[in-house]
């Protein structure tokens, strides 16, 4: 039988060209994605409404209600975004899932600003 340090030393680290092909993808599919967005953009004011009828819209039904707030989300940035409030959520939901199971690529929690918490 092998022990739980052994199993742990096993595994193995990716390389450096591992790193490149996967950061390859990534700005692929980014690409990509910013391509297709921009050929479609004519059309997307036809299936999501602008911000004039999204504001008209927020306060008469609960689901258009609740997209005005998964826009808040991302107004700090100065975009109301319902899509980028998604990203936000999504993104903040999968980082803070794989800080909870230690995952290597969650990173570490950040320091608290000088004079917040730890003096």
């Amino acid at each position: 039988m092998t022990s739980l340090a052994t199993a742990q030393t096993d595994t193995k680290r990716p390389t450096a060209l591992g790193r490149w092909l996967a950061g390859g993808a990534l700005v692929a599919v980014t690409t990509g994605l910013a391509l297709l967005l921009a050929r479609v953009s004519g059309s997307l004011p036809h299936v999501l409404p602008g911000y004039t009828e999204w504001q008209e819209q927020a306060y008469r039904r609960i689901p258009q209600f609740l997209r005005w707030v998964l826009g808040d989300t991302t107004e700090a940035q100065f975009v109301k975004s319902g899509l980028g409030g998604l990203g936000l959520l999504a993104g903040g939901w999968i980082a803070h899932t794989g800080w909870k199971r230690r995952r290597r690529w969650a990173g570490s929690a950040s320091a608290p600003a000088p004079g917040c918490g730890r003096g």
